[in-house]
């Protein structure tokens, strides 16, 4: 009974602390398409397990490509390194469900959905980036009908950890119905290995967005076909786990790449019976720096 009863927490903590596929939030086509900033039709040539890395970022595949849906062409025929989570290795007798985890096989084809990552690319959505090459028509079209953009607008940073950085984004509507933004943000990575993989940021308290251009729409979400919005943000950027070795006197700071990520939920078109779906877009990756402030405005 003893030994059963030990079976039963080993299973209960090793589901608690490793990511799980089923309890990911679903992407939609669009988001999925938006969000990406590589999609491709590719054939797996290696997929290796990383030493001494967390599962989540342990597998490390090289992908031929065999055609670009979006992004640059010349990567056409290229060999691109993607990273992805793994299926974890577990003591015996115990069995993780819903851990997230791919393995990817030589010679495997399929329709890639890829973000900048530290290195090379990362899957969009864990496996909701990975579809059958069958369906690389239909997304190639979904992407050309997107009409929706989201600009970072210098000057971006740097980011000092636990103080407020104002951010200003520019969104434009090309297409044909009005749309709502909803929920602008910042999301961003750190390109040294040994830091922190991402680095987070959230608004600061009581500082609500400034809408600077609607182009004077009642409702100041709502942006018109053939018009832009200008929103300026506050936020903060929280001092991440492995910066807790530096003092912040060392004024010490690190390339970051970050980019802005927004909700765009289009209105219904009246000759439509169903409810348009909305999904989150992104503006292309920017450079900046992040980490501690001189020590002058460090005392402010």
């Amino acid at each position: 009974m003893r030994r059963f009863t030990g079976l039963l927490l080993a299973l209960g903590l090793g589901m608690f602390i490793l990511p799980a596929k089923a309890m990911m939030v679903f992407i939609s086509d669009g988001e999925l398409v938006a969000t990406s900033d590589l999609i491709v039709v590719g054939t797996v040539t290696d997929d290796s397990r990383l030493p001494d890395v967390p599962d989540w970022t342990a597998g490390q595949a090289v992908i031929h490509v065999d055609r670009v849906i979006k992004g640059s062409q010349s990567l056409t025929n290229a060999n691109i390194t993607v990273r992805h989570a793994v299926v974890p290795i577990t003591p015996p007798g115990m069995v993780i469900m819903d851990h997230g985890g791919i393995a990817l096989k030589p010679q495997q084809q399929q329709l890639f959905f890829l973000q900048h990552a530290q290195g090379g690319y990362s899957i969009t959505g864990g496996q909701q980036g990975m579809k059958a090459v069958g369906d690389a028509d239909r997304y190639t079209m979904l992407a050309k009908e997107i009409p929706e953009t989201v600009e970072l607008i210098a000057p971006i940073g740097p980011f000092y950890f636990d103080q407020p950085t104002q951010v200003t984004l520019k969104i434009r509507n090309d297409g044909k119905m009005p749309v709502h933004y909803l929920n602008p943000n910042l999301e961003g990575y750190f390109f040294a290995s040994r830091m922190d993989t991402f680095i987070n940021f959230r608004p600061v308290v009581n500082a609500a967005p400034l809408v600077v251009d609607t182009s004077k729409q009642t409702d100041s979400t709502i942006i018109a076909p053939g018009a832009q919005a200008t929103v300026t943000l506050k936020l903060s950027s929280p001092r991440p786990a492995s910066w807790q070795l530096f003092t912040p006197d060392t004024y010490l700071l690190t390339p970051v790449n970050v980019r802005a990520r927004i909700f765009i939920q289009p209105e219904i078109d009246p000759a439509s019976t169903s409810r348009a779906q909305g999904y989150n877009i992104t503006s292309s990756w920017v450079r900046t720096l992040a980490g501690f402030p001189p020590p002058q405005q460090d005392a402010q």
